[in-house]
């Protein structure tokens, strides 16, 4: 017997539902089913954008109509409202739109979601950290309609998007989960149009079976179709893996820029058009854009290039019914300059064609140096502005509409010759520090960022210009081909494998052999 859940149960029944019905997302929901639908591979006529919350409304409208669960229309409409995170949906969001910061907190991220997934991870991974999940959420009100937060906790809100951006980092874009999770791709494309399974995900009752079985099902299978998906498969299982070719960290700036001029097809143009020396030129004949695979993910602190406190209110102890925004004087003056980068990565599905695909990809990196507004490096042209500005630059700070009485901010340069620390100043010398008074990142009524500087731009000290530079730790000849020279060849199922290494030590394997034929 189907257990009632009762009437009525809106606000709090609702969102406990919401909580019991998680996103569907993994990389072959996020990548394979958009691919497929859209008939970007394929050319089948495109569909609608697909997206995981997607999955999660229409399995809960299944759920609702295959048990009959006692729920009215009007709660299965706040429902998946609260899915979303898109108050605007129905109107418990002008009256209660705290709820939309529960589930999926469009605003500042800060939700179960959340905190979920960075416990289960860190703890899978063997990192414990030091956040304290429980307090954050312990010390949470509404205020204001918002959830906020004790400002005594705000170091501990930051660590955790910090440590959401590490787990990205170093764990789910890690550069073998990634190439597991590109072969993973690569052979279920190869079998969705014998198995089509882009055509089950707006099927409910067929969509809860794509599980990780599938790729089971693959491997066990006969069929000459699935030939293909079986070979990447088995790559996989005797960890013949796509191979890291070069990678590089650009401003979240340059993305676009990055992501229009590096493809597949680009490094394939570049690498048949002869300005490569060095090269195998038979390997330059065989090579195709279907060899080379190009990445480029933005890693942010969960709010994209924006500092995601900056959308985070706070409340205080002795003002428990206030809430305002924080400054960086309120938290720390330590934080980073930047909250997002861009992460390019090109990998190899043949490891022959590894030099190669490096030298036509460092070739293309080359022409996408950055430049000044007349055509020089950027270094350059601040050279020549501050050799024209003398030793002292003066901004004048944008007040707007104030009875404040706003002096210029000159700003020191320093420059070889001035006083060193060795040396003995006639004076003192004097520290400034800028007092922030608005929120994080500005000052009210000046437009003065916490460096002191203009909203026009940031202190030379600070400012940071993407390194389009090779990277000088993944450098190898045009003629590359094989493994690191640091790994020792492993045995792969199904392969002739020399019962040697180089070296001529026998394997262990077949030492043992040889001791049993010995004994008997």
């Amino acid at each position: 017997m189907v257990p009632r859940l009762g009437r009525h149960l809106y606000p709090r029944g609702t969102v406990r539902i919401c909580l019991l019905l998680p996103p569907f997302s993994s990389s072959s929901h996020t990548s394979l089913v958009p691919n497929a639908c859209l008939g970007i591979r394929y050319g089948r006529p495109g569909k609608k954008k697909w997206k995981h919350e997607h999955a999660s409304e229409m399995m809960f409208d299944d759920m609702v109509q295959t048990y009959q669960l006692d729920i009215t229309p009007e709660e299965v409409i706040i429902v998946k409202a609260l899915i979303s995170g898109k108050a605007s949906r129905c109107p418990l969001g002008e009256t209660m739109p705290f709820l939309f910061e529960i589930v999926a907190n469009e605003r500042n991220g800060l939700d179960v979601d959340k905190f979920d997934y960075i416990l289960r991870d860190c703890h899978a991974v063997g990192d414990k950290g030091n956040i304290s999940i429980s307090r954050i959420i312990h010390s949470a009100r509404v205020v204001e309609g918002k959830i906020c937060y004790d400002i005594k906790d705000a170091n501990q809100i930051y660590e955790l998007f910090y440590t959401r951006f590490s787990l990205h980092k170093r764990i789910y874009n890690h550069k073998t989960t990634k190439a597991i999770e590109y072969m993973v791709i690569d052979a279920l494309l190869e079998a969705e149009p014998f198995l089509k399974i882009a055509d089950l995900v707006e099927n409910p009752k067929r969509y809860v079976f794509l599980t990780d079985n599938l790729l089971n099902r693959i491997e066990e299978s006969t069929e000459e179709e699935l030939g293909p998906a079986r070979a990447i498969i088995e790559r996989i299982r005797t960890r013949d893996l796509y191979k890291v070719v070069d990678f590089k960290v650009f401003s979240h700036e340059d993305k676009q820029m990055v992501e229009e001029n590096v493809t597949a097809d680009a490094i394939v143009k570049v690498a048949k058009s002869g300005v490569l020396t060095g090269v195998d030129e038979e390997l330059v004949a065989q090579l195709k854009p279907s060899h080379v695979v190009v990445t480029c993910s933005m890693l942010h602190y969960g709010k994209g290039k924006d500092n995601p406190l900056d959308q985070v209110t706070f409340y205080s102890k002795k003002k428990p019914k206030e809430c305002a925004k924080a400054d960086y004087s309120d938290i720390s003056l330590l934080m980073p300059s930047s909250f997002a980068e861009a992460w390019l990565r090109v990998y190899t599905k043949d490891e022959a064609f590894h030099g190669l695909i490096q030298a036509a990809y460092r070739h293309i990196l080359k022409s996408l140096a950055p430049s000044g507004p007349h055509g020089l490096p950027a270094s350059t042209e601040e050279a020549q502005e501050e050799e024209e500005s003398g030793p002292g630059s003066t901004v004048a700070a944008e007040g707007g509409d104030s009875d404040v009485d706003v002096h210029p901010i000159t700003l020191k340069v320093w420059r070889p010759g001035s006083p060193t620390l060795g040396d003995s100043p006639s004076t003192p010398r004097m520290f400034a520090r800028n007092v922030s008074t608005g929120s994080i990142g500005s000052v009210s009524g000046l437009g003065v960022g916490a460096a002191g500087v203009g909203a026009a731009g940031r202190s030379r000290t600070m400012a940071r210009n993407s390194s389009f530079s090779e990277n000088q730790f993944t450098a190898v000849p045009p003629n590359f081909r094989g493994e690191s020279p640091s790994r020792k060849p492993r045995s792969k199922r199904g392969r002739n494998v020399s019962d040697t290494f180089e070296g001529g030590r026998p394997r262990k394997s077949a030492r043992l052999s040889e001791k049993d034929a010995d004994a008997s």
